[in-house]
């Protein structure tokens, strides 16, 4: 199975406004590549399947998702792989989605230093600081926050982020900041 191929297409049902039938098709090339033993396809479809759901608002869609991955992890040994915390930032997303955001704070924060012995010092980085921070703001750890929005900000720069994300960088980092002198 062509994985870019098939995520590919699905990202041209979502351009195309046509959410439910590119989350049709992700569900069921997922379900192929498990009965094809193709597994690290499955996988990245089982990821965005997770995040289609719960932007959705199937919750209960989204949690058999992240059961799916964790099986899937399991069964490919990748415990500690950036593949595997990239999976474990989605299933923390479900986890907030779900109100949540303690669990989804302890999740992202051991991602964190696998993301650091793997070396990925991308987007992907500056995505879980921010998220980190988003989330810490939210439980009212405003000292949290600070730290990880300027490891995002310094990221960001770092990659020349720009555009949305920048933008979002930089209001988190604000938020975080005056969340800090306020406390």
């Amino acid at each position: 199975m062509d994985t870019n191929a098939i995520l590919k297409h699905a990202d041209e049902l979502f351009d195309d406004d046509r959410p439910q039938e590119a989350g049709a098709y992700l569900r069921q090339m997922a379900e192929q590549a498990i009965s094809e033993r193709s597994y690290g396809t499955a996988m990245s479809l089982f990821n965005e399947l997770t995040g289609y759901y719960r932007s959705v608002g199937d919750l209960d869609a989204a949690w058999r998702c992240v059961d799916k991955l964790i099986g899937l992890i399991d069964l490919l040994d990748l415990w500690g792989t950036s593949d595997a915390a990239t999976a474990m930032l989605n299933i923390a997303t479900v986890c907030k989605a779900d109100g949540d955001p303690d669990s989804a704070l302890a999740i992202y924060k051991k991602c964190e230093p696998i993301f650091i012995s793997e070396n990925v010092g991308d987007r992907r980085m500056a995505g879980l600081y921010n998220n980190i921070c988003v989330t810490a703001l939210e439980t009212g750890r405003s000292e949290d926050a600070l730290y990880y929005a300027e490891k995002a900000w310094h990221i960001a720069e770092r990659v020349n982020m720009d555009g949305k994300d920048l933008e979002l960088v930089r209001k988190n980092y604000n938020a975080a900041k005056k969340a800090a002198e306020n406390a």
